[in-house]
């Protein structure tokens, strides 16, 4: 009975051991996201953004000099500049990686005239939406982003925003053109 007795104590160290090295991971992990080490695996905002990330996307090209970043999402696990989306202060951004070369399709926030929900996401996998310009009825811009925490709402909110804007700014123009013919 002695012996039943000290390997049930080693199993139950193991597991207590192998319980306390997966906290102490995923403790690191939160740790290493939190400070910029990893990106985040939700949607952030600007201000959340570290300094580290901005330059790693304006060292991929992903980013201008000039823009400020609104909202973004970084669909990587290590690396900011694998693939997301980004709002900044004058475009809404997709990138991804292709051949290791990081692809960018931005279109001006001046110029979004829809924005769809194609798929509404869960806990294992990201929501994607369509935005669209004026003018454009063949093409889209796909943005990939995580509805942890609903904070992809945020973003597709001040973007529904902007469209309406775009569309009162249309139609003041449209508006103004008629004037001027008759």
């Amino acid at each position: 009975m002695g012996l039943l007795k000290t390997a049930f104590k080693w199993i139950a160290i193991a597991i207590g051991c192998f319980i306390a090295l997966i906290f102490i991971l995923a403790a690191s992990f939160g740790f290493a996201t939190e400070i910029g080490i990893f990106p985040a695996t939700l949607v952030q905002t600007g201000e959340e953004m570290p300094e580290k990330h901005y330059e790693a996307l304006r060292d991929a090209k992903v980013l201008e000099r000039k823009e400020t970043v609104k909202f973004y999402y970084s669909e990587g696990m290590f690396d900011v500049t694998d693939g997301g989306t980004i709002m900044t202060n004058s475009r809404i951004i997709g990138y991804w990686k292709e051949d290791e070369k990081v692809e960018v399709l931005a279109y001006p926030l001046e110029t979004l005239d829809r924005i769809v929900m194609n798929l509404e996401g869960g806990a294992l996998e990201d929501a994607e939406y369509a935005v669209a310009q004026r003018g454009d009825d063949e093409n889209s811009l796909l943005l990939f982003l995580s509805v942890e925490e609903d904070r992809h709402l945020e973003m597709v909110g001040a973007l529904e925003k902007q469209i309406e804007k775009n569309h009162a700014a249309y139609a003041e123009t449209a508006e103004e053109t008629t004037v001027a013919v008759d």
